[in-house]
């Protein structure tokens, strides 16, 4: 090891977020770094985690690393890092919208029909989207319709084994189907979690889940710390029509992601049929900060 570590010597790191100076399931990152004979550590970001925003960059110092920021991407990197930054100054969930709709904004032709809108690219990306967040969510409606898994099961987190599932069911009528479900054969029960109004709070729960109690009248906003709590700390809501344009209308969300398809259903099931606003100055005006290309299809990823 020592022989390896001389090779470092005058060497310049680069890291995005400051390194670490705490301790806790793993060794301190500044610790680390500053036994190494490096000359340069270059940061993009201070930690805004309190038990670091700036002691790691204080170590290296009192290491005689020179440390500098880099200039000109804070926005780029604030974009790459906006879920963890979210939770540290926040302590809430950070929360996703996923939409798949044809050029005219429908989500599934007027009859129902929804497979497929996307492409299989943009289908991938989507599910390799959900792997990179704590949790998957749909509302009742969705689960009755497609008896979906919402698990991992494909792509590079196919092994996430602790990936967690949400289902917004304002009555609480999933609990009488939910055993013979794909939701509760695919995935390991104390990972499932469903979110019901608080007039149900002292409903039957033969099954153990985890249940999660909101006022669906007053909106979606006290639910980001009860996720939190709960180390769900970023949800991906991928529907349906109802669940998204509560936390849209709500502005309870903090991306959304919009793969659009290349066909044209004309009239169908539009993804914003329950918005309404009185005037453009009440609209949402979203930030778009990514774009990509997957065959035929885009995915347009906005920021609120």
């Amino acid at each position: 090891k020592n022989k390896d570590t001389k090779k470092l010597k005058g060497a310049h790191v680069y890291v995005t977020l400051e390194p670490c100076a705490h301790e806790g399931r793993t060794p301190s990152c500044a610790k680390a770094l500053a036994k190494l004979p490096i000359t340069t550590l270059v940061y993009g970001l201070k930690d805004p985690n309190p038990l670091v925003a700036g002691k790691g960059l204080q170590i290296l110092v009192d290491a005689s690393i020179e440390v500098k920021c880099i200039e000109g991407l804070n926005s780029e990197l604030e974009n790459l890092a906006e879920v963890f930054l979210l939770n540290m100054r926040e302590n809430r969930c950070f929360i996703a919208l996923k939409v798949a709709s044809s050029i005219d904004g429908q989500i599934a032709m007027s009859n129902g029909e929804s497979q497929w809108i996307t492409s299989s690219k943009a289908r991938q990306r989507s599910h390799d989207l959900r792997g990179m967040y704590d949790a998957t969510a749909v509302g009742y409606g969705t689960y009755q319709k497609d008896n979906p898994s919402l698990n991992i099961r494909h792509g590079k987190f196919q092994d996430k084994i602790n990936h967690k599932v949400v289902l917004f069911d304002q009555q609480a009528e999933s609990l009488n189907s939910i055993e013979n479900s794909n939701l509760y054969k695919n995935n390991q029960k104390q990972n499932i979690y469903i979110v019901i109004d608080s007039k149900h709070k002292n409903i039957n729960n033969p099954l153990g889940l985890n249940l999660l109690f909101c006022d669906f009248n007053k909106g979606y906003q006290d639910l980001h710390q009860q996720l939190f709590q709960h180390e769900i700390y970023s949800l991906y809501i991928e529907g349906g029509a109802k669940v998204l344009s509560k936390f849209i209308s709500q502005k309870a969300f903090n991306t959304l992601y919009l793969f659009v398809g290349s066909k044209v259903l004309g009239k169908g099931l539009s993804w914003t049929k329950d918005l309404e606003f009185s005037s453009l100055s009440e609209t949402l005006d979203l930030k778009l900060s990514q774009h990509e290309i997957l065959d035929n299809d885009i995915m347009l990823k906005y920021n609120i």
